[in-house]
């Protein structure tokens, strides 16, 4: 199953942004587009809403619906190395690596068969704009709102984040900052993820979600293949107490990035510096695209080039304003 449309766009994104060594690139060509004041009082909405009883109500349907979700997408969802979590207990934060909006339900299979009954996850405060079923999960789920906004980033959201941990709760935060749609190899995390582990002296319990390729075409987009998962739980990862808070920040990141990066280039048999090739992006058969797709996706592709070099070449202007 294919959420959010057609995706040959948004590989050939990937593709770009991997040429251009910018691993935090959006890459999605339907997001909504809403400002920054608009984005931090929708996330402090957000916050306030989880504390009514009709957010408890909608909360519960939904969990409800997406356990149901999660036994027929999850259900052929493979879990290696859940033996390391058994001496794991209480609040901790989640890291994997994030490609799919699907990839979640495994997340939660895996933390729930290790003992977290519920995964909070935190997400861009963006997709609290979306509608229809999607928006409404988005809203009613175990979500916390993430916005780049300062006074929101030091308050709000770590006091969020510690309610759960201070109930034995899981949080689930990617540190790659963007979902990348389907792409296999693991990105380098953003430190924020780790400062909070560091602060709030929470453990991170590291995963890494292989994609694999069944080999079936998707009924809404046949130039890719449905995929299923395997989650490889890494090793767990502590604070110091004899380091620094900045010092286990830069530990426990450098640390997360070289265990999945590791894992990556075990399963795969390469480098993770390799170059690219379509088979990064796991299920992509651009060759099955049907005719009328392959034109609508050229012109799209061309539409993107022109705004690319648009987007350059304002950017050597503004450069040479100085």
């Amino acid at each position: 199953m294919i959420i959010g449309g057609k995706k040959h766009a948004v590989a050939e994104n990937i593709r770009h942004a991997i040429e251009n060594n910018t691993p935090y690139k959006p890459v999605e060509t339907e997001d909504p587009v809403i400002d920054k004041q608009e984005l931090t009082g929708m996330a402090r909405q957000q916050l306030e809403r989880m504390r009514t009883v009709t957010f408890k109500i909608n909360n519960f349907l939904v969990r409800t619906g997406l356990r149901a979700a999660e036994f027929i997408f999850s259900r052929h969802t493979q879990i290696e190395g859940l033996e390391k979590l058994k001496d794991v207990h209480g609040g901790v934060l989640v890291t994997a690596n994030h490609f799919n909006p699907l990839e979640n339900l495994a997340l939660h299979k895996t933390m729930r068969k290790a003992g977290w009954k519920r995964l909070y996850a935190v997400s861009q405060a963006l997709n609290l704009g979306m509608t229809g079923w999607v928006g409404y999960i988005f809203k009613y789920f175990d979500t916390i709102p993430l916005v780049k906004d300062h006074k929101y980033l030091s308050t709000l959201f770590p006091e969020a984040m510690l309610r759960v941990f201070r109930s034995n709760g899981a949080v689930l935060i990617y540190p790659e900052e963007q979902m990348w749609f389907n792409y296999r190899r693991p990105r380098p995390g953003r430190h924020g993820v780790y400062d909070y582990a560091a602060q709030l002296n929470v453990p991170i319990v590291s995963l890494f979600t292989e994609p694999i390729d069944t080999g079936k075409p998707e009924k809404s987009d046949p130039e890719f293949n449905q995929t299923r998962y395997i989650v490889h739980v890494l090793d767990t990862l502590y604070p110091d107490p004899t380091f620094s808070p900045q010092e286990n920040s830069t530990r426990m990141r450098l640390a997360d990035d070289a265990q999945r990066r590791a894992a990556y280039e075990r399963i795969y048999g390469k480098s993770i510096d390799a170059p690219f090739d379509v088979s990064d992006i796991a299920g992509w058969h651009p060759e099955n695209a049907e005719p009328a797709q392959e034109e609508a996706n050229t012109q799209q592709l061309g539409d993107e080039d022109k705004k690319q070099a648009e987007s350059k070449q304002a950017d050597l202007s503004e450069g040479g304003q100085d």
